[in-house]
């Protein structure tokens, strides 16, 4: 027909592991930095924001058309999930996402889906499976002389904000110690039963990657705390995170 493609000439996505998204949601709205969506999209994923299910069904059917997780960036976690209380340098947080994604990662864990979790996606992880945060780095951690938190960048993304020294090799590693960018005043505390610790802040030495390998009962679950996707496009070693990601979930059948 007249101004439509015949179907041999529109792109082929079969080929491409259709990995879901989460979001953040504010005041009534979801929305997702497109930085995700283009990190995804570079490694040879096909991606797909999800809404927050109402419950671990809806998470369940979610995730069961999916190939693979990316738990996103966004608020503080309720200090509640890992016996705390919300103290005064307490940020905003969302319940409601916090229950969704807690949803959806059981149902990745379920249908043995790989995860991936950037910033407030390993907290979350941590958290999840038993591990806890620092709810404030300068107060709970190490400030800055004179205060601040060295884990804050003032520089722009792409040159970093600190150094990370890989503690194992999981994806690619081309150098031991590589230049990360850093937005983030929560962190892992004690990481999760399982989990091991693949990256630390040579600043300081907060941990700043982990992940636990694929098992039997358990798909493998990677995070860190930086920002990969900001980068991705400029740095091969950050676009590597995603490639590995992708390349894991290109083994689940749906």
């Amino acid at each position: 027909m007249t101004g439509m493609k015949a179907d041999n000439d529109l792109k082929d996505t079969r080929s491409y592991p259709v990995i879901g998204i989460s979001c953040t949601f504010d005041g009534g709205r979801y929305s997702i930095p497109q930085d995700y969506i283009n990190a995804v999209r570079a490694a040879g994923g096909f991606p797909v924001v999800l809404p927050l299910p109402q419950d671990e069904g809806e998470a369940f059917t979610l995730l069961k058309n999916c190939s693979g997780l990316l738990l996103s960036g966004g608020v503080d976690l309720d200090p509640a999930l890992y016996g705390e209380y919300t103290q005064f340098s307490t940020e905003s947080i969302c319940k409601r996402r916090d229950r969704g994604e807690y949803a959806l990662l059981k149902a990745a864990v379920s249908l043995h889906r790989p995860v991936l979790g950037i910033c407030r996606g390993i907290q979350l992880i941590n958290v999840y499976f038993g591990g806890t945060l620092y709810r404030d780095i300068p107060c709970e951690y190490r400030s800055l002389p004179g205060g601040g938190n060295p884990h804050r960048q003032t520089l722009p993304f792409p040159e970093g904000g600190h150094e990370v020294t890989y503690e194992g090799e999981l994806w690619p590693i081309p150098e031991k110690t590589v230049r990360v960018n850093s937005y983030h005043h929560q962190a892992v505390r004690i990481p999760a039963p399982g989990f091991r610790v693949l990256a630390r802040s040579t600043v300081d030495g907060l941990i700043e990657s982990i992940y636990s390998p694929e098992t039997a009962s358990m798909p493998l679950v990677a995070a860190v705390q930086w920002h990969p996707e900001l980068i991705q496009h400029v740095r091969e070693d950050q676009r590597d995170i995603f490639r590995f990601f992708i390349d894991n979930t290109r083994t689940v059948v749906l």
